[in-house]
């Protein structure tokens, strides 16, 4: 969301679209989990320094709060709200479907016009990117540069792309940036990741995981689940396969699999 700007400047916007946009009825009935899990937070679960059970009670699907609140700004049934556009980033039709779902949801329970439009992906990031960003409303997907809880909550520091600014969660990244103790600086990483849900200024919809099949008797450490039941082999898809090949092998149960070898 463009925080900064009209319409969705002052509180309770944008998080009055938040119980709306729960992320489980789209697990449910568009994602499927075979593609996706609901993100409760920014940190998926697994990633370091993840909270995302403690946080799920915070964006959970509440159409009679949304109202509520949208009634509290002086938007009771959508009156007098302009129409928004809800930009993507040259996406595929299953997120199109998303965010054709979200657009819906808000019209129907709030009585907002919303437009989806696809744009073009270099369009897109040259709005995102633009001092101030130039857009209001988009869905768009992050992935991990590495695994550490400063690169994905980063994006959202002042000094970022996005349009949100608060020097309390300014304050706490950089600092746990710096610290040596390993829990301390994950408790204050958790505390700006529940002050940046609270907040608003996105809201998470699921985190994507990669269907692959493998033959069970190939083998290897970035096939193994970690504690969170997922396998290192995630990010960024097929393409981490250049990163795993050195660790994956054909065990020897093989020849009880396939007695004849291929031709």
């Amino acid at each position: 969301f463009r925080c900064q700007n009209p319409p969705l400047q002052h509180l309770p916007f944008p998080p009055a679209f938040r119980p709306l946009l729960g992320p489980d009825p789209l697990i449910r009935n568009i994602i499927t989990p075979t593609q996706g899990i609901p993100a409760y937070s920014f940190l998926m679960p697994g990633f370091p320094g993840s909270n995302s059970e403690a946080l799920s009670s915070i964006q959970t699907y509440d159409p009679e709060l949304a109202r509520k609140l949208l009634a509290e700004a002086g938007y009771e049934g959508g009156a007098n709200f302009p129409k928004l556009t809800l930009w993507l980033r040259s996406e595929p039709p299953v997120r199109q479907a998303v965010a054709q779902a979200i657009a819906a949801t808000i019209k129907q329970e709030l009585g907002i016009e919303v437009e989806v439009s696809n744009k073009e992906f270099d369009t897109f990031m040259a709005a995102l990117n633009a001092k101030p960003t130039q857009v209001q409303f988009g869905m768009v997907s992050y992935g991990i540069d590495y695994l550490d809880p400063s690169n994905m909550l980063g994006v959202w520091l002042s000094t970022g792309r996005h349009n949100w600014w608060n020097q309390t969660y300014d304050e706490m990244v950089l600092k746990a940036s710096e610290m040596l103790d390993a829990e301390e600086r994950i408790k204050l990483f958790q505390d700006a990741e529940r002050l940046l849900v609270e907040e608003a200024p996105a809201v998470w919809i699921y985190h994507r995981t990669i269907a692959d099949l493998m033959k069970p008797y190939i083998k290897g450490e970035a096939l193994e689940p970690n504690k969170g039941g997922f396998s290192g082999l995630q990010w960024p898809g097929i393409s981490a396969y250049s990163n795993a090949i050195s660790t994956l092998y054909i065990d020897n149960t093989v020849t009880e699999l396939r007695s004849t070898p291929p031709a």
